[in-house]
């Protein structure tokens, strides 16, 4: 869309040096084409807002961190906003619903990635982006919009939650079913403040809300013209606590189950975000999701972000890479290096990416035993293996007498054993393996792997490795910029889908607002940071951590 002229003229009038919003439209140009978005809107009714705009919009909106309201009320007042999204000075823009509207168009069939796409095309064009360079890449925890329940509480707002719908879309199918307690029992938000005082009493409470359920359930079941209740998300709710929180008992009553559930992968925390998950990394324990997030860091261009992953917050760093690197490959964006913590590094990954003419630059998950803890030299790397003899020798000399194929967590894998006549009497025995019945065992993966692992971890303690690694750590400064100036950590929403969306549309603010800054200093790369005055009086005197 061509910029009327009147709005030109008066905007490089009123801002000669433009502001952020103009320069990421004097390099990016219009970025979003009205024809990409077609097949999201129906060919009948009345005219939408055009969704290129709106594409813009949302962009704008996140690199400003605006309330819908905010950003509506921009288009209709900023002159640099009418600049960017090429509309005329008199231009009243729309109503701030239709914000909302786009975005659950934009939640359906992931399509809130094509707006990044798009937007690293024009980068792409406008020479601020190729290819075959360097990125660095991290995730960070995100927060579930929903309250923490306690078992109690889960149930009745479960249930609560069920009744309210079908009050809604079956108000007859469930006329014929209510009980008289209902009203009383799921009338209000079920919390502790309004739950049965006394332990004897919750049970009671428990037990009924938990046989309510089931009653429900099995209405629905029983008949065939209410089959379609199973599609509403409240019944899909209801079907999967009950099995996770109830069983029947002896008698055939649907109790509630006894003992503590660990939660996980499976575990369902609410009724009103089934796809958040429980999770613990290190000392830090959330409900929701996780956001990983990779981006350019190449010297001669602004560092841009090029992919972004949304998933439950109980997968694996290194269970995402795979899709990270296919999302890359897909837009001809295949690295050259990449810089990675321990969370995302295996060898089996190290292997699979040079491959791909991709270098891994990243420590490898460290060994866990309780021998490479103590550091007393007795690990499973301070073994020698020989695989053409198909031996193992001991810190102390002695050679193993068995090497058995078995599996390993990367795949196959080989079993070493010691005879126990080796390691009985050895001093050093304490040190190295606990069994009273055997001597040592230590498995391996395949040769290619284990090469790979003893590789990286020795090149760890190369400062030329560390020193190149220090480039990993400029990902931190962006998950802190997400979190803090865009609200990354704290989710607008709930459900996956949608809290993709909320993470595509940071990345794409974040990347106008670097663009529109690198343009700024004339494609300069950023100053380096100044240094405190300790810090320089230590570089003086060489005093400094090792």
């Amino acid at each position: 869309m061509e910029i009327p002229a009147q709005t030109v003229a008066v905007v490089r009038a009123a801002c000669p040096g433009g502001t952020r919003v103009t320069r990421v439209r004097d390099t990016l140009g219009a970025i979003f084409d009205d024809v990409e978005f077609a097949g999201w809107f129906a060919v009948e009714g009345r005219s939408a807002v055009p969704p290129g705009l709106l594409a813009l919009v949302c962009v704008l909106q996140a690199m400003e961190d605006l309330t819908d309201r905010d950003a509506a009320d921009a288009v209709r007042t900023r002159m640099d906003w009418k600049y960017a999204l090429g509309l005329a000075l008199d231009d009243t823009g729309f109503h701030y619903s239709v914000l909302s509207e786009f975005r659950d168009r934009l939640a359906g069939d992931g399509r809130a990635i094509r707006l990044l796409e798009l937007m690293l095309d024009a980068a792409r064009e406008a020479g601020l982006l190729r290819g075959g360079g360097k990125a660095r890449t991290d995730s960070t925890h995100v927060l579930a919009k929903i309250s923490a329940l306690s078992r109690l509480e889960r149930l009745g707002e479960t249930m609560r939650a069920v009744v309210n719908q079908l009050a809604q879309v079956a108000p007859g199918w469930l006329t014929l079913r209510i009980r008289p307690e209902w009203e009383q029992r799921y009338g209000r938000r079920i919390d502790s403040a309004h739950l049965p005082a006394g332990e004897q009493a919750r049970d009671r409470f428990g037990q009924a809300v938990a046989a309510d359920g089931a009653a429900l359930l099995a209405a629905i079941d029983d008949d065939p013209d209410a089959q379609w209740l199973n599609n509403l998300p409240t019944v899909g709710a209801l079907r999967a606590i009950w099995d996770q929180e109830c069983v029947r008992d002896a008698q055939g009553v649907w109790v509630l189950r006894h003992g503590r559930f660990r939660e996980g992968a499976d575990f369902l925390d609410s009724p009103f975000d089934l796809d958040s998950r429980w999770s613990r990394k290190r000392d830090t324990s959330w409900r929701g999701y996780k956001a990983h997030l990779s981006e350019t860091c190449d010297l001669d261009t602004p560092n841009l972000i090029i992919d972004v992953q949304t998933t439950p917050a109980t997968d694996a760093d290194n269970a995402t890479l795979p899709a990270i690197t296919t999302s890359l490959q897909a837009r001809d964006l295949t690295l050259a290096e990449h810089y990675l913590d321990e969370g995302y590094v295996t060898a089996d990954a190290i292997a699979r990416a040079a491959g791909q003419g991709t270098q891994i630059i990243g420590p490898l998950t460290r060994d866990s035993s309780w021998q490479a803890r103590a550091g007393k030299g007795f690990d499973r790397d301070s073994f020698h293996i020989d695989f053409d003899t198909r031996t193992a020798t001991c810190p102390g000399g002695k050679t193993s007498t068995t090497w058995r194929p078995r599996a390993h967590n990367s795949g196959p894998g080989t079993a070493i054993g010691f005879a126990d006549t080796d390691c009985r009497p050895c001093p050093m025995r304490p040190d190295c393996t606990t069994s009273f019945t055997s001597g040592r065992q230590i498995l391996i993966p395949a040769r290619d792997l284990y090469e790979i692992q003893l590789a990286n971890r020795a090149a760890q303690h190369d400062p030329a490795w560390k020193q190149r690694y220090n480039t990993r750590a400029g990902i931190e400064g962006t998950i802190s910029q997400a979190t803090r100036a865009h609200h990354l950590r704290h989710n607008r929403y709930t459900g996956l889908a949608k809290t993709r969306v909320q993470h595509v549309l940071t990345a794409c603010g974040m990347n106008a607002a670097r663009i529109a800054d690198w343009n700024h200093r004339d494609n300069q790369p950023a100053p380096a940071r100044p240094r405190s005055p300790f810090k320089n009086l230590c570089q003086k005197t060489k005093i400094t951590a090792s």
